[in-house]
């Protein structure tokens, strides 16, 4: 059926590219014409045929005439049901800036019928080098030490570059609107949403390596190595006034830092319970073995690991809550919603726990050589495995389907979450440039709580 499909659509797409080069200068004939063999491998390969026809998409001269050579290609896939076909042609058309009310309507009804499927891709045309974050309907991609470039999300395009002229030494931070971020020289920067300077306050003398930061929207808290040891320092949000600190913590370098319900969650070689107030220190937890990365934070409890077990304390008073062994060696952070914990473990099983009291709920496997960070949404979790298989797992039961986007060379930028996307990173098209890929959860209320996920220092806030 696809490939009778394929067949008569090549020729529907051929025969579009065919007139289209007819009058077309001799220098470009003999290119455009390839374009005729670019549709065949396009309906039966999609993937390929993507990449292909968004090279010919580059040397054309006149890329939206060529383009909508394919819109009728595009009505027959979309009422054919070849989704995934419909979705790679969308994009390419949608990046070119074909943004008329039929692609809207084709994109919209896509986005309906399809449980997950690809949205869009973008190609910004740079390496990005830090975690993005989302500012209203615009992705701040953080690149080449201090440069900044926004990408809007509802065009694909991106519409401006900054150079902030500080190099930037930090995983940002948003809060309230606002950017902040770490320079080497030790200094924390704060930007408003138009990436204006807010202020800037210096914590330390140097930061050797990325400090790691979170804030409570009072306070902005930075955790770095220093000497041997660990050091933590806050300072106001409103203009960087220094609060209190810096404290020394004990040996180990950071491995999170994460505040709620006026505790901050600081992990080195312990886990220390700070108050976000005064700084006091009310608590030291220690660890059979070093602190893994992440951690999780619901009301006052905090849920982390070590090589061997995850355990829950109290912040306030720092008693141990419960304790569970761990059959492997935590990957990445873990995530947490519903009243349940997930971990991602180093041989490829993914476990979910009770936040009260560590009860094992279910397990369930993927491939090992985890990377991606995983992110969580209302009832499910996404996690991308050492095959680069997107998978779903439902938080209810640990039921888990393979999401059959394979296409990604993956990425350790942790994902984010707007609108019902699911916005994901891939590194491997080339040494300069970052894929974006936009993918339909099937769940537009998606997104609706704040989550970073990953690792080192990456922190998850419990959505009970």
């Amino acid at each position: 059926m696809i490939l009778r499909l394929a067949c008569g659509l090549a020729v529907i797409a051929g025969a579009g590219v065919a007139a289209y080069v007819v009058g077309v200068e001799d220098g470009r004939r003999d290119e455009l014409r390839r374009a005729e063999s670019i549709a065949r491998l396009f309906y039966t390969r999609p993937q390929e045929g993507e990449d292909a026809l968004r090279k010919a998409v580059r040397l054309s001269a006149d890329p939206h005439r060529l383009l909508e050579e394919f819109r009728p290609a595009l009505r027959e896939l979309a009422a054919a049901g070849a989704d995934r076909n419909a979705y790679s042609l969308l994009a390419i058309m949608w990046d070119a800036g074909l943004h008329d009310a039929e692609i809207v309507e084709l994109e919209e009804a896509l986005y309906r019928r399809t449980q997950l499927g690809q949205g869009r891709s973008h190609f910004p045309g740079i390496k990005i080098s830090l975690d993005p974050v989302i500012l209203g309907d615009r992705l701040i991609l953080f690149h080449k030490r201090s440069m900044v470039s926004e990408l809007d999300l509802k065009a694909g395009v991106v519409s401006q570059s900054v150079d902030l002229h500080v190099p930037i030494h930090s995983e940002a931070l948003l809060v309230d609107g606002r950017v902040i971020f770490a320079s080497v020289s030790g200094a924390l920067s704060c930007r408003n949403a138009d990436l204006s300077e807010a202020w800037t306050a210096k914590v330390a003398s140097r930061f050797y390596d990325p400090p790691l930061l979170c804030s409570d929207g009072a306070r902005v808290y930075a955790l770095w190595k220093e000497g041997a040891g660990s050091r933590l320092r806050a300072v106001a949000l409103a203009d960087g006034a220094a609060a209190w600190g810096p404290i020394d913590l004990d040996d180990g370098d950071p491995r999170f830092a994460a505040v709620s319900e006026g505790w901050v969650a600081a992990g080195a070689r312990r886990l220390h319970a700070v108050q976000a107030e005064s700084g006091a220190v009310a608590a030291a937890i220690g660890c059979k073995t070093p602190l893994a990365p992440g951690v999780v934070i619901s009301g006052t409890r905090a849920v982390a690991a070590d090589a061997s077990e995850a355990f829950a304390v109290h912040l306030s008073t720092g008693a141990k809550e419960w304790g569970r062994p761990l059959p492997a060696p935590p990957a990445l952070a873990p995530v947490a919603l519903r009243g349940r914990v997930v971990f991602a473990l180093a041989n490829g099983e993914v476990i979910c726990l009770s936040l009260m009291d560590g009860r094992p709920l279910w397990t369930t496997r993927v491939h090992e050589n985890l990377r991606m960070p995983m992110v969580a949404s209302r009832d499910r979790v996404y996690i991308v495995d050492g095959e680069r298989h997107l998978h779903q797992i439902m938080i209810e039961d640990g039921s888990t389907a393979d999401l059959g986007l394979d296409f990604m060379a993956g990425s350790a930028l942790a994902p984010l979450l707007s609108g019902g996307r699911l916005i994901m990173f891939d590194d491997n098209l080339d040494s300069n440039m970052t894929k974006i890929h936009l993918i339909n959860t099937g769940d537009r209320k998606a997104g609706g709580w704040t989550q970073k996920g990953g690792g080192p220092g990456r922190t998850n806030l419990g959505a009970d």
